[in-house]
């Protein structure tokens, strides 16, 4: 589990305007993608823009509450390495300006 939180965490915030902290227990990352508000006008259209490119994510704003302030998106890292791999080097492609 660590370590593979830590590769998706490093493959994160190593991809220019994303960042996301070390989760303590979960198994999923909350992004921040606020650098990109200027390229889509919430953070539900660049959920559906990194599924267009194959990775499915949860916008942080369909969560409510305190994450409702929170512009970005959630990713599971649930899924084996080959399946993260290939999701963070898409995340990455489709974010490239």
């Amino acid at each position: 589990f660590r370590v593979r939180r830590d590769r998706v965490v490093a493959a994160i915030n190593a991809i220019p305007g994303l960042a996301t902290p070390v989760p303590d227990g979960a198994f999923y990352c909350m992004v921040d993608a606020s650098a990109f508000r200027s390229r889509f006008n919430s953070d539900e259209a660049l959920a559906l823009h990194l599924l267009e490119h194959g990775v499915a994510v949860v916008a942080a704003s369909a969560f409510g509450g305190k994450v409702a302030d929170f512009w970005g998106f959630r990713i599971s890292f649930a899924a084996d390495d080959a399946r993260l791999d290939a999701a963070l080097d898409r995340i990455a492609k489709a974010l490239i300006l």
